[in-house]
């Protein structure tokens, strides 16, 4: 029985790392789309008429990737001391920004957005508060997802989900894909805030419920029962709070050094 490629390719794993507040864990060398970008959630974009940014910005993907590990091997470098590991800063940039430029190469069904590219580094600028992330917004939470974004319309070929284009409302996803030829891209629809998820995934930006429908993510401060309800991805104490950057973060980003 061949397995799904989405459900057999660990690179659709790390293809989210750049959005979560440890955008260093689970590196990627391999040829994927690394930021985070267009995963199951390809739908998070600002689309136009047909789906396509209307905007466009002048940010190169090389210049893209330096900028974002300049900024997040500093905080690294600054904060993961006081968790016993030392991050040198200049190995962190170089080797992190090789990477992120192998993994932003165009594929046949993914090219990459300058515009997504200049407003996932104004909102992760933004998002860390000394050793601690906190996004402000739902808006900030996904702004990197749609850097690599799918170019596959609705029945174009696709290896995963990643290669499927946003559209204005729900989403495409990758449908029968395997290790040997492609699948294709189908609407999966997203329930949006207060509609029910029994049998469908929400949207960005919200979690499905212990009564099946659709909330918003919470902000620092708002009441929470788990992590999943949370924009910073930390529910302590049933609250929401901002996420620091701990010992396993920190290992997790040298281990490759």
């Amino acid at each position: 029985m061949k397995q799904n490629r989405s459900e057999m390719d660990p690179a659709n794993d790390c293809a989210q790392r750049m959005s979560r507040k440890r955008p260093w864990r689970r590196r990627c060398t391999a040829l994927v789309p690394v930021l985070v970008m267009g995963v199951s959630l390809s739908a998070c974009g600002e689309p136009g008429d047909n789906g396509e940014e209307t905007e466009r910005g002048t940010l190169s993907g090389p210049d893209f990737c330096r900028r974002f590990w300049e900024l997040t091997c500093r905080v690294a470098s600054t904060c993961c001391p006081a968790a016993g590991v030392t991050v040198d800063s200049v190995t962190c940039v170089e080797v992190s920004t090789a990477d992120c430029i192998v993994d932003l190469e165009p594929t046949a069904y993914q090219s990459y957005d300058s515009a997504a590219a200049e407003r996932c580094l104004a909102a992760r600028q933004a998002s860390y508060d000394g050793c601690s992330f906190n996004p402000a917004t739902a808006q900030d939470a996904e702004a990197c997802r749609v850097v690599l974004r799918g170019t596959s319309a609705v029945g174009g070929p696709c290896l995963s989900s990643n290669d499927c284009a946003p559209v204005e409302s729900g989403r495409l996803a990758c449908s029968s894909a395997t290790s040997d030829e492609p699948g294709e891209c189908v609407a999966a629809p997203l329930a949006r805030a207060g509609e029910s998820c029994r049998s469908v995934q929400c949207g960005p930006a919200s979690f499905c419920s212990d009564q099946s429908v659709c909330e918003a993510t919470r902000s620092t401060g708002q009441a929470c029962a788990n992590d999943d309800q949370c924009l910073s991805e930390l529910c302590s104490n049933g609250v929401c709070a901002p996420a620091s950057i701990g010992v396993e973060d920190c290992m997790e980003l040298v281990e490759d050094f």
